[in-house]
C-alpha cells in the first residue's frame, strides 16, 4: 500500500518539495476561526477552544480541517469518559461463572487512544511527527505558505 500523498505546503517546509511533484494549484483554506459546533458531545465542546488555539499556534489548522477537528475532539472526549469510567469502578470484574472479565471501556479506552494518536500525529502533535517539519516563527493573520 503506498504512502499517503503529502502536501505541498508540508514538502516546503521539510524542504523535499520538487517542481516536477508540486501542485501548481493546490487550495490554500483560510485558518479556522469557529465555535464548537452544536452536535458535539459536552466534553468535546469543552476541549475545542483548547485545540483550536494549539493548532492555530502551530499554523495547521484550517476550515478544511473542521470535520478532521470534530473526530479529534470527540475522540478526546472518549477516551476521557471511559477512563473516568474506569477510575469509578475499576477494569475488570468477577462474573457469576467465576471468571473475571474486562468492562467494555477498556476497550473502549485503547481504541480512542489508538485513534487520538493517528489524529494528533496527522496534525503534527506528537514529538515524532513535530521533527518533520520546520514551523514558521511568524504569527500573523496571513497564510503562512503564502511566501514559500
Amino acid at each position: 500500500m503506498p504512502y499517503p500523498r503529502k502536501p505541498t505546503a508540508l514538502k516546503k517546509l521539510e524542504g523535499t518539495a520538487r517542481k516536477d511533484r508540486v501542485l501548481p494549484n493546490e487550495p490554500m483554506p483560510d485558518r479556522l476561526v469557529a465555535d464548537a459546533p452544536r452536535h458535539l458531545s459536552k466534553r468535546a465542546k469543552r476541549v475545542w477552544p483548547d485545540f483550536v488555539t494549539l493548532l492555530n499556534g502551530m499554523g495547521v489548522l484550517t476550515v478544511a480541517d473542521a470535520y478532521a477537528l470534530e473526530a479529534v475532539v470527540e475522540c478526546y472526549a472518549e477516551l476521557a469518559d471511559a477512563r473516568a469510567a474506569l477510575r469509578k469502578r475499576g477494569s475488570t470484574t468477577y462474573e457469576a461463572n467465576g471468571l473475571w472479565k474486562s468492562y467494555p471501556e477498556v476497550q473502549i479506552v485503547a481504541d480512542a487512544d489508538r485513534r487520538l494518536k493517528a489524529w494528533l500525529t496527522e496534525f503534527g502533535c506528537t514529538p515524532a511527527a513535530r521533527t518533520k517539519v520546520s514551523a514558521s516563527t511568524e504569527k500573523d493573520d496571513k497564510n503562512p505558505f503564502e511566501e514559500l
